[in-house]
């Protein structure tokens, strides 16, 4: 606890306009705690005399200045005026109303007015400003304490922001660190600091950059801005309301004047503006300026922004920041509104009284003001505003009424007077104490210091010893431990080796797996294709969770499931001469499963299928399938099995494993599978010993349809075992050829569930090997001509499966002499098939991608290379090198099929000549797909010799697909409109959302809205932040995601209908509404 006199930078206290006796001890500040400043309870105020000031002293008149709170102090630097002098610092003393001015030490800012300041803490920090110099970009931080100027960022025309005056600062902190945010500005025109990306310059040197200053690392940071950013801005209020959200009004730019209001929203990377839009007509609002000032008033209403002044409007307005609704203050007087390029301050007296401090600026007619004005602006009982002015030579008195008055009218004046005597003698026993244990502490303190000083005297002679032996160990033990290294990649290479080539043992036990190891080619027939391989050990009396995600698989393994460690073999296939059941399609890869040991409970199996289910009924048309390891693989339906809605896993529980997969069932509503025939066969109960195999059916890939004639899988007969060798721990054995990088998803992961627009991007293409002419084509009409063949059964309903399946386009690019060659190739949507794809253009490079439906009813997806173009493209050749561009669907649906080893693709070659248009924009539709899709090849004319290196390109060739959503009854939402809702109903949701229900930030986890990271983060009650930050960090990322792609919209909506509650479902229908309104 200090003493007013021993306040940051002044000297001690005088009580020369003290009237009342001076106190037998100082008068601490705890008074300022209770009562809102340091007021004996006898009736006389604390002066506070310093430095070179006199009682009457009033600094000299300026404009464009600023005055900052800090503690009970205003401090007032710089400005344009005549006779200000830079080299010392203006002080109000807020409990006593006087003015005082103390020499500062250090060089100053040279931008001495139309700077912006700031505090955190003791330390004000100024930035930019105009001198004599011009314009400025320094940072400069002054310390209350020591009254000492410290430069952190010297002013530069090599770096961003630019120099520039007349801009908005606020603080604001991120995970704990403090940041400066600077907004806008004006400069001269020609100044040529670096521009930052995506802010706009005017022709009158008016900007509006956004910039952070991160002061821990002294480093310039631009964020990214969204929402709708203002246009180049000067002279215009930044208010901070809390930590990360600010309002800013008025200002100029280059049409005038204005009135605007947003609404801005920080994180440690992006900036969130909202624009409030004037509802005109007969709703208050006040008229454009610029050159005013503004402060916070906090209230038990919640925050309020006043507005004072400022040029072309001379009055007083206050705006309820959560209702976002004005109010004009009127009756008062000239001298406080006719200002502009003043300053503002505000100090809360008591909570509902607050004094609003204006110092200088400018009248009307451009003179210049030294008069210090106090305004009383008070919170009424009836929730209503009073406003009154405070004669400077009644300061004390009136303050001494009103603080009295107001804590009587809260019935504390007893309170208060029964307090005086006991925080008398508290103060007393206080210093006592305090005095008492800094002795004891300094004494304490030596002879620590002294004992140290020994002990590291010692210390320092033992580890120089040990420093010499330390280093021989290490050095052994890096030896020892590179040895043993060496010695665990032998035994591990030579236990994979001997597993792979231990040959195939019989038995009749159903408790033993068929072959518990990885099929080889020698177990295969040669039509399978496979797409990746992985061995996995269990450990005994442990559970376990095996995630396969890469491939489309996952294990789950439950306590007691083993007696002892035993291996998991896995084998993805993409495709092969499978038989799958009459009426359906395989709607996954085909999966070779093992296990070394008995089991003594079963596994759980989950499976990725390609079918995108929106409908519970839906669900009921998914079935697991399994068939014996031997050609033709002959797959029966399995009874069982767990299909969910919006999921693209299904679940199953096996003690016996062979190999699995899923079928959807199609009907005489859907067209059958492409290699459907009117022959087919009967499902026979699972575990016939019947072992034989029709010919009739047609084989099909993982991707690919099924009508043939299926058998029964073996009975015991067909099981093959092998006594393998137990892990010691456990870990996944990786399968020598494999991608090592399967742990973490890539560019072909699960990606955003049942998405069907999105903007793709075809950077450079890379040529993909097709077949050309007329054989082929003649042969893709065959296969077509195949795959329309009619059902016979036509009363059967259709289950909708067909439109629902979904695929993945993807884009590889690379350089062809002087052309650029683009490939577009499609798939259907499981990681299996296209890990498999990815492979086979390794050496070209992947673009983006895209996942979509065909529309229904339509057989091909086609690229459009003759629509209107928008943009010349003289002097450019766009050839496709085969017509027409098409990709069949049954052509895609067929891959992995033995005649379908690659899927189809589309390859695009880009030439531009000597002479043509430097940049080509070309749009190319993608036709038969369920959303818009349009293609856009990019590409700049080469200014170089064509080299034959691709990795020194000359040219550059980027192709957009941008996506553009339709709305519809199945619940697709554009992205921008759904997060305008989002940002403007923020308020509502935070209100009627409870962030202490787990449900709620568990669901958002669930549908991978946020991560486990950020839910750690939000859930964290000590992490420093209040529940009202939490949720705020909450709703950014929601408003964040769903700008990414409007589909989260729908599942946040889902979300919160969960919460099983009238407000969350009025709530939900709230947000719907308004997204509709805006369509």
């Amino acid at each position: 606890m200090e003493e007013m006199g021993n306040q940051p930078g002044f000297g001690p206290v005088t009580n020369s306009n003290i009237n009342q006796p001076t106190p037998p001890f100082p008068i601490p500040f705890i008074y300022t705690n209770i009562y809102g400043l340091g007021i004996d309870i006898r009736g006389y105020v604390v002066s506070n005399i310093y430095g070179l000031g006199g009682a009457d002293y009033q600094p000299v008149e300026r404009s464009r200045h600023s005055t900052v709170k800090v503690g009970d102090y205003l401090y007032m630097w710089g400005g344009y005026g005549s006779r200000v002098d830079y080299d010392v610092m203006e002080v109000y003393h807020l409990p006593t109303g006087a003015w005082d001015q103390k020499p500062t030490t250090g060089t100053p800012p040279p931008g001495t007015r139309g700077y912006s300041s700031v505090a955190i803490g003791k330390d004000i920090y100024y930035f930019g400003g105009k001198g004599g110099r011009g314009y400025e970009n320094s940072l400069h931080c002054f310390n209350v304490d020591s009254f000492k100027w410290r430069e952190l960022s010297p002013s530069s025309s090599d770096r961003d922001p630019m120099k520039k005056a007349y801009c908005g600062m606020i603080s604001a902190n991120f995970d704990g660190e403090d940041y400066l945010v600077v907004i806008g500005g004006r400069s001269y025109s020609y100044i040529n600091t670096p521009k930052q990306p995506d802010a706009q310059y005017s022709a009158s040197g008016r900007c509006n950059e956004i910039h952070y200053y991160r002061i821990s690392s002294d480093q310039w940071i631009s964020p990214v801005v969204t929402g709708d950013r203002p246009p180049p801005i000067e002279d215009f209020t930044l208010t901070p309301v809390t930590n990360n959200t600010a309002v800013m009004f008025g200002g100029y730019t280059d049409n005038g004047v204005i009135n605007k209001l947003y609404m801005i929203s920080f994180t440690k990377t992006s900036v969130d503006i909202l624009e409030v839009p004037n509802p005109e007509g007969s709703v208050q609002w006040p008229k454009g300026r610029y050159g005013h000032s503004s402060v916070l008033i906090t209230t038990s209403s919640g925050p309020h922004l006043l507005v004072v002044g400022g040029s072309y409007a001379y009055d007083v307005w206050l705006l309820d920041i959560n209702k976002r609704k004005w109010k004009e203050l009127i009756n008062l007087p000239h001298n406080v509104t006719n200002r502009y390029d003043h300053s503002l301050s505000v100090w809360s007296v008591t909570p509902t009284t607050n004094w609003i401090i204006e110092f200088g600026g400018r009248r009307n007619d451009h003179t210049t003001i030294s008069d210090t004005a106090v305004i009383e602006l008070r919170y009424t009982s009836d929730n209503d505003w009073s406003t009154s002015v405070i004669p400077l030579d009644q300061y004390q008195d009136q303050l001494r009424r009103r603080i009295l008055s107001d804590w009587e009218n809260l019935g504390l004046s007893k309170e208060v007077q029964l307090l005086r005597g006991h925080l008398q003698q508290r103060e007393r026993e206080f210093y006592e104490e305090q005095l008492e244990r800094e002795i004891k502490e300094k004494e304490q303190i030596q002879q620590d210091r002294e004992k140290e000083q020994q002990q590291l005297l010692q210390e320092k002679a033992t580890l120089s010893l040990q420093l010499d032996d330390a280093t021989t160990l290490l050095e052994q033990t890096k030896l020892e431990l590179r040895e043993n290294e060496l010695f665990v990649a032998k035994l591990v290479k030579e236990r994979q080796e001997r597993v792979l080539k231990q040959p195939i043992k019989e038995t009749s036990s159903i408790g033993l797996q068929f072959n518990y190891l990885i099929p080889s080619m020698d177990s295969l027939d040669s039509s399978v294709i496979i797409a990746g391989q992985k061995l996995f050990i269990l450990q005994e009396d442990r559970s376990h969770s095996l995630q396969w995600e890469k491939y489309g698989l996952r294990l789950e393994c439950p306590e007691g499931a083993v007696s002892k460690d035993t291996e998991v073999a896995v084998t993805a296939l993409a495709g092969g001469n499978f038989k799958v059941p009459k009426g359906t399609v395989l709607v996954s890869a085909v999966y070779a499963i093992s296990v070394s040991k008995g089991l003594l409970k079963p596994l759980v199996i989950e499976l990725q299928h390609c079918v995108d289910l929106r409908k519970t009924s839906q669900t009921g048309c998914l079935k697991f399938v399994r068939a014996p390891l031997k050609s033709p693989y002959q797959l029966s339906i399995v009874e069982g099995g767990c299909f969910r809605v919006g999921k693209r896993y299904g679940s199953i529980k096996r003690e016996q494993f062979s190999c699995m997969g899923i079928v959807a069932e199609m009907s005489n509503g859907d067209t059958p599978s492409e290699s459907e025939s009117e022959e087919g066969y009967e499902t026979p109960p699972e575990g016939s010993t019947d072992d034989t195999h029709n010919d009739s059916g047609n084989g099909g890939g993982a991707g690919g349809g099924g009508g043939g004639q299926q058998t029964n899988e073996g009975g015991g007969g067909d099981q093959q075992q092998l006594e393998g060798q137990a892990g010691q721990t456990q870990h996944e054995v990786h399968i020598e050829g494999e991608h090592e990088e399967e742990e973490h998803d890539g560019p072909l992961d699960q990606g955003q569930e049942g998405q069907h627009s999105q903007q793709l991007i075809l950077e450079q293409g890379a040529q993909e090997p097709h077949q050309q002419g007329e054989g082929v084509q003649g042969g893709q009409e065959e296969q077509q001509e195949r795959g329309t063949t009619a059902s016979p059964d036509d009363t059967m309903k259709p289950t909708g499966v067909k439109d629902a399946e979904t695929y993945a386009g993807l884009v590889y690019y690379e350089e062809d002499g002087v052309e650029d060659l683009v490939t577009f190739t499609a798939a259907k949507k499981l990681s299996a098939l296209l890990e498999y794809v990815d492979k086979k253009h390794s050496r070209a490079k992947l673009g983006q991608y895209v996942y979509f439906c065909f529309k229904p009813k339509t057989s091909h997806l086609e690229l459009n290379l003759k629509s209107p173009q928008d943009e010349p493209f003289t002097g450019w050749t766009i050839k496709p090198h085969i017509k027409p561009c098409k990709l069949r669907r049954c052509d895609v649906d067929n891959f992995g099929e033995a005649n379908y080893p690659l899927p189809p693709c589309c390859l695009v070659s880009v030439y531009g000549s000597p002479g043509a248009v430097p940049s080509l924009h070309y749009s190319v539709p993608l036709d038969g797909v369920a959303d818009p899709v349009t293609l856009f090849i990019h590409r700049s004319l080469r200014t170089a010799p064509p080299s034959t290196v691709q990795d020194t390109s000359s040219s550059s060739s980027t192709a957009s697909i941008s996506q553009t959503r339709r709305e519809t009854e199945e619940g697709t939402f554009r992205s921008d409109i759904a997060h305008r809702v989002m940002t403007e109903c923020t308020g509502m949701i935070k209100e009627r959302l409870d962030l202490n229900t787990c449900s709620l930030v568990d669901r958002l986890l669930e549908k991978r809205i946020i991560n486990e990271k950020q839910k750690n983060h939000i859930t964290d009650q000590s992490c420093g932040l209040t529940a009202n930050q939490r949720m705020d960090e909450l709703l950014s990322l929601v408003k964040t995601s769903i700008r990414e792609d409007g589909e989260d919209f729908g599942l946040f909506l889902e979300i919160i209908k969960q919460e099983n509650t009238k407000t969350t479902d009025r709530l939900a229908k709230t947000l719907l509404d308004n997204y509709k309104s805006l369509l």
